[in-house]
């Protein structure tokens, strides 16, 4: 038996685009999740005035989803350049515990990508 004008790569062209798109409906609720889990500081000093070189929800505010189609690679990504302290909030130092934001957040979806990518469902 033969299958002949398929179009095999269009097939299979479609098939992924289909899968990156599920990828990226995955990846957004990570990035949700993680700004639910981000923890939010109070920018007040300790004599009741405004500290101004923090801002309360800007690390929440720089939480988002980078998608390289040409690599095939979604990413979710945290902080910039003003808010540079996304890895220590995440990851902790030798002065502060940690407190994870986007791990929690990717272990949350972690047993649901493969069929949301596969399936879409």
């Amino acid at each position: 038996m033969r299958v002949g004008n398929w179009k095999a790569k269009d097939v299979f062209k479609d098939i992924a685009e289909q899968a990156f798109q599920n990828a990226e409906l995955v990846m957004d609720d990570v990035v949700q999740s993680a700004k639910a889990h981000c923890p939010v500081g109070k920018a007040v000093s300790k004599s009741g005035k405004d500290w101004t070189e923090r801002v309360p929800g800007s690390l929440r505010n720089t939480i988002r989803r980078v998608s390289r189609r040409d690599k095939g690679n979604i990413r979710v990504y945290a902080g910039s350049k003003k808010v540079f302290y996304a890895r220590f909030v995440e990851m902790g130092t030798v002065k502060m515990r940690k407190k994870p934001y986007l791990r929690p957040a990717f272990q949350q979806r972690k047993g649901a990508i493969l069929k949301k990518v596969k399936y879409g469902k």
